[in-house]
């Protein structure tokens, strides 16, 4: 039985995956913080992470409950005039109101990418996080 609902989910989940990973490709880098005045920088990689539970199998092919949770988690890959020494973050709205008042605060650009980061994408965060980009 628990094939049955692993095979579901995969055949749910495979077609939205492969459509999202192909997006991620083309996806431009996002800014945020201190985007007018920086005096630093610092590049995150951006990944979702999914989880799924499923409860209370009563009979064959039936599933009363189907959980999943996704959850951002953003990885330092470089800061530019800035040090930071927390290299993972996730994406809670808590974590992203302290990445905001320590951005207005140090003056520093937040810059997201894709986890699977093409090099033109780094390059472009890279280009976004220069003075008065």
């Amino acid at each position: 039985m628990k094939f049955v609902v692993a095979v579901l989910l995969l055949a749910v989940t495979a077609p939205t995956s492969l459509a999202a990973k192909n997006k991620l490709q083309d996806q431009e880098p996002f800014a945020w913080g201190d985007t007018g005045h920086n005096s630093g920088c610092v590049i995150f990689a951006e990944e979702d992470v999914h989880s799924s539970t499923y409860q209370n199998v009563d009979a064959p092919g039936h599933i009363e409950k189907v959980i999943v949770h996704v959850t951002g988690k953003l990885t330092l890959i470089e800061t530019m005039n800035y040090s930071m020494d927390q290299k993972v973050i996730v994406e809670t709205q808590a974590n992203m109101d302290a990445l905001m008042q320590r951005a207005h605060k140090d003056r520093v650009k937040f810059v997201k990418i894709p986890k699977k980061y093409s090099q033109n994408q780094l390059k472009q965060a890279r280009e976004m996080c220069e003075p008065g980009q």
